[in-house]
């Protein structure tokens, strides 16, 4: 979540008056993350059986500044199934009249949700997140293999748009930052990825997060209160939304795999959603590609950032260091510990 877009008060107490809400009485940016603007509003409770603190309503505006309408519309549809169903996903505030979910603020879709008290995984409020615990591994474990489990058959269908084209694509933009090492080292894994493609590996397909960082979650202790932040979220294999969460959320700081946390972790999974012999087989092929994913994304946005600094300085965005995925990578490549089935 960040800060790119501007707005004022009286525009955003405009856009409460027409969600039927209070009186907006505090907002501030959130400068963090890479892609929407994204502000706090505090905001007076007018509902009959409030039983919120103090008569104050919190809400997270997220004004979508890259997202197409079609990531967009999947987006939504899934964090309201996925509310539904009763997991930790916040609720969408609706139109009262109208029925809508995305609202327009400043010319631009904009989404406003509940806001869930929490912190990062061995972090504080607003702070970057530490190493998560066993029982917090165990617990997002357990949130992903539940939302796995639902199934996607009533979704839109949306493709990953971080998938092997845009791999490809994006190495050849920043070869130039990598080491002579770093470059030999991916063109064998794309080449490997392209391969392994083509024998058709039949690995289950599903809704995937696609970004489920630690610091996309929320805690209070060791208990999971909020997953957010599914603007990458699309249809792709689900042992790849598994191989995301394992390289952020289960290594040490070389890059290895924690072997504590990622069984912690991978067992309250497969409660809900065994693995297959076929996801067991390419495991290591599917940890290599997440890690790909993102030390190619953030090289990328290294680059932007340099082309861009008097933007990045207004956003208040941090740049995400992308030594920490090619560590990640060498150390899959290298070897993995093996998924259980």
């Amino acid at each position: 979540m960040a800060v790119y877009t501007q707005v004022s008060e009286h525009q955003l107490q405009v856009l409460l008056n027409e969600l039927g809400q209070g009186r907006l009485l505090s907002w501030s940016g959130v400068a963090d993350g890479l892609e929407n603007s994204t502000y706090f509003l505090t905001c007076e409770d007018v509902s009959s059986n409030a039983d919120c603190a103090r008569g104050r309503r919190n809400w997270v505006l997220s004004i979508l500044e890259q997202a197409s309408p079609r990531q967009i519309e999947f987006t939504v549809v899934l964090m309201r199934r996925l509310h539904g169903a009763g997991l930790p996903v916040p609720e969408l505030l609706v139109h009262p009249g109208s029925g809508r979910v995305v609202h327009t603020l400043v010319g631009k879709p904009a989404l406003l949700s509940e806001r869930i008290e929490g912190r990062h995984p061995g972090g504080s409020a607003g702070d970057r997140p530490g190493q998560a615990t066993p029982e917090q591994c165990a617990a997002i474990g357990d949130f992903l293999g539940r939302m796995h489990k639902l199934g996607s058959s009533s979704l839109p269908v949306f493709p990953n748009v971080h998938g092997l084209s845009w791999v490809q694509s994006t190495l050849a933009v920043v070869k130039a930052e990598l080491t002579n090492a770093e470059r030999m080292l991916l063109d064998h894994l794309v080449a490997r990825q392209a391969d392994f493609r083509l024998q058709d590996p039949g690995l289950p397909v599903g809704a995937i997060h696609a970004d489920l960082f630690r610091d996309n979650t929320l805690f209070r202790g060791d208990h999971l209160s909020a997953v957010i932040d599914f603007y990458s979220a699309c249809i792709d294999w689900l042992l790849l939304d598994v191989a995301i969460v394992i390289n952020d959320w289960a290594c040490d700081s070389d890059g290895a795999m924690n072997a504590q946390l990622c069984a912690s972790l991978l067992d309250a999974y497969r409660k809900h959603r065994p693995f297959t012999e076929a996801e067991a087989r390419h495991w290591q092929d599917i940890l290599c590609f997440a890690a790909m994913q993102f030390c190619l994304s953030r090289l990328m946005t290294r680059l932007e950032g340099r082309a861009q600094e008097a933007s990045a300085e207004l956003s208040g965005r941090e740049e995400k260091d992308p030594g920490v995925f090619a560590r990640i990578l060498k150390s899959r490549a290298d070897g993995v510990l093996p998924l259980p089935v």
